[in-house]
């Protein structure tokens, strides 16, 4: 729950939002709120699923409080009206907010920028409306960090898809900015700390281990009048007098939601390096709400993790460097599959682009000589290969993300531990090691690795790394160092996402949309719930846009009247 200083200076009502809006022509948020109201001599108390009493109630509830829901608690504060924050973790962190990298990608026209985005988005968002009020929110998220008395460092920074419409807004100077912390730029953490401060001197005090479970909807009218949550074991109503910002996250870590919707769903085990928290709490509610979804094929990756530790640590353990595998030229090794192959360039280009890999490729082969057939993801489970070079180059796995930033696993600066726990398999020969790696298919079939394929296959490499040149995937020379140097080491890799995009949709005020395209009445879904990115995005964009629209959710919120 949060209390405001109504003298205190800050976003007023009309400050964001009619910036934002009258860009773009918008007009009286009251009249594009749509209130409605009870039917003629119906009481709350009669109304089928509206509590009678409620155990807590504010102008604003807030589900949620990494980056959107942190800034709509703010705004909504700042405005003068009363604010219950609901959020699931036992700590305030952030969310993936508070784990990112905390780039801010911005560019540097906004006709640039403007034409860069819309490119992005390839088709998926036919509301150009929203794409200016993102671009014009995202710069003027700046703004707003300013005048709360942050400062900005700006850094060079080319666009990730250069050939696209409007890519030259994106390179150069400040088309990348970052809080500075400790005199240099800081991470996602240092620009969530930031708010927090803020947050907690206006009073702002979250619910914390606190998940709200569902909204309640008046069955009438079908607004949004409440959630219900757990808190400390008991079921809460919480009543929501003008409306419901649903700021939870995406739902990369159900997995359940994520083999039904995402791109390449059966492919072997995904991690996700952002928080294990986001489990698609937020997805779930607005859809039984009625929302329609969007951008569920949008797939997010630029690293790989360690599988057995992911598992055991519960969320993605990035082996490092994280852009790129390895891109550092102090280690080397190949990634093989189960017939210990090559199948990929292992130095791709790891920044946040979207694209399809070699280890999602599904086969279907028949073969008429013997009529035998083969269905499998041929490339999957995958594994790094690696020689005592680069065991003792140093540690593996980076210090960032959700795990290294709070702490969860410290990876040992010699790959020692890991190795005594088993994540790490060593052998003194190549066939050895292929012997002691126990692959299974999707189906949990022991498979087994062919030693003599893995043993082949470090022979061609190294001739390659001797030539120059990796004729194959074309990998670049200065990282072809020798696997030569026994004892050999393998660890099992699997892809670890960033996070994921899809959800209910949404309009530029964030009011969120049901099945036939028009708003449900006061529920908001800002953030990672939902994202505009549905097609490609570029690193730095999320964090924007979270911000910025939980500003804009929280603005048009309190320009309604209350549902009682």
């Amino acid at each position: 729950m949060g209390t405001s200083d109504k003298n205190q200076k800050g976003v007023t009502r009309r400050g964001f939002v009619k910036s934002v809006a009258a860009t773009i022509g918008a007009t009286g948020l009251a009249a594009t709120g749509g209130a409605a109201v009870l039917l003629p001599g119906e009481a709350e108390a009669k109304v089928p699923g509206i509590p009678a009493k409620w155990d807590y109630q504010a102008d604003v509830v807030i589900v949620g409080y990494g980056g959107a829901g942190i800034a709509a608690a703010i705004t909504a504060t700042d405005a003068g009206a009363k604010v219950i924050v609901l959020e699931k973790d036992t700590l305030p962190r952030g969310g993936n907010t508070g784990c990112s990298g905390g780039n801010l990608c911005i560019g540097n026209t906004e006709e640039g920028a403007l034409e860069y985005t819309k490119s992005m988005c390839w088709g998926t968002v036919p509301d150009e409306d929203l794409i200016r009020t993102t671009v014009l929110a995202s710069r003027a998220f700046i703004g707003w960090i300013e005048k709360l008395g942050g400062k900005i460092v700006y850094s060079k920074r080319d666009a990730a898809y250069k050939s696209i419409p409007g890519g030259e807004a994106f390179s150069g100077p400040k088309m990348q900015a970052n809080i500075e912390d400790g005199g240099g730029p800081g991470d996602g953490y240092a620009l969530y700390q930031f708010f927090l401060k803020i947050a907690t001197a206006k009073g702002i005090k979250p619910m914390l281990g606190t998940p709200a479970k569902d909204l309640i909807q008046n069955p009438l009218t079908k607004e949004i009048v409440g959630v219900r949550a757990v808190k400390e074991g008991k079921e809460i109503t919480v009543k929501a007098n003008k409306a419901v910002i649903l700021a939870c996250g995406g739902y990369e870590n159900n997995e359940t939601i994520r083999k039904n919707f995402a791109p390449h769903p059966h492919s072997g085990y995904v991690t996700f390096y952002g928080t294990p928290l986001n489990t698609g709490d937020g997805f779930l509610m607005a859809q039984r709400a009625g929302a329609r979804i969007w951008h569920m094929n949008k797939k997010e990756c630029h690293s790989f993790g360690c599988v057995a530790a992911s598992k055991e640590v519960g969320a993605g353990v990035v082996m490092g460097p994280a852009y790129g595998f390895p891109n550092s030229n102090a280690q080397s090794g190949i990634i093989v599959n189960r017939d210990g192959k090559r199948f990929m360039n292992e130095y791709f280009d790891g920044g946040h682009t979207d694209r399809h890999r070699a280890y999602d490729e599904f086969e279907h082969q028949h073969k008429p000589v013997d009529d035998s057939e083969y269905s499998d993801y041929r490339n999957l489970p995958m594994y790094w290969v690696f020689d005592d070079a680069t065991m003792k180059s140093r540690p593996f796995a980076i210090a960032s993300r959700w795990v290294g930033k709070h702490k969860i696993y410290t990876w040992s600066p010699d790959n020692q531990a890991e190795l005594a726990k088993g994540w790490i398999i060593k052998a003194d020969t190549l066939q050895e090691l292929a012997k002691k790696i126990v692959v299974k298919d999707f189906f949990g079939r022991v498979v087994g690795m062919d030693p003599a394929g893995l043993e082949a296959t470090v022979a061609k490499y190294n001739q390659y790394g001797a030539a120059g040149k990796d004729p194959d995937f074309g990998r670049r020379p200065s990282t072809l160092k020798p696997l030569s140097k026994p004892p050999f080491y393998a660890i099992e890799i699997c892809e670890c996402q960033t996070n994921t995009q899809g959800g209910p949709e949404h309009d530029k005020f964030a009011r969120t949309l049901n099945v036939d395209g028009k708003p449900i009445p006061r529920l908001y879904t800002p953030g990672e719930l939902g994202s505009l990115y549905g097609a490609l995005y570029n690193g730095g964009g999320n964090l924007p846009e979270a911000y910025s629209f939980g500003r804009i959710a929280a603005e048009h919120a309190l320009a309604l009247k209350p549902w009682k």
